[in-house]
């Protein structure tokens, strides 16, 4: 947990050094409701990951 901690702080430092805070924050902030419209994208997408992974009848006559 340390580790994630002290690789979020160093991203900070590094938007902070370079005066980057501001529009790093207001993109953050822009970008939350595409999430909602990603989630979409991949359930209807669903049927497509499908054909690139194996079915679980296909795995077992692999083993």
């Amino acid at each position: 947990m340390q580790e994630v901690n002290s690789c979020w702080q160093k991203w900070a430092n590094f938007l902070k050094e370079r005066h980057l805070e501001e529009i790093t924050i207001t993109l953050l902030e822009a970008a939350g409701p595409l999430k909602f419209l990603a989630a979409q994208m991949v359930y209807a997408g669903i049927p497509l990951l499908n054909t690139f992974t194996p079915s679980k009848r296909d795995r077992k006559s692999v083993v």
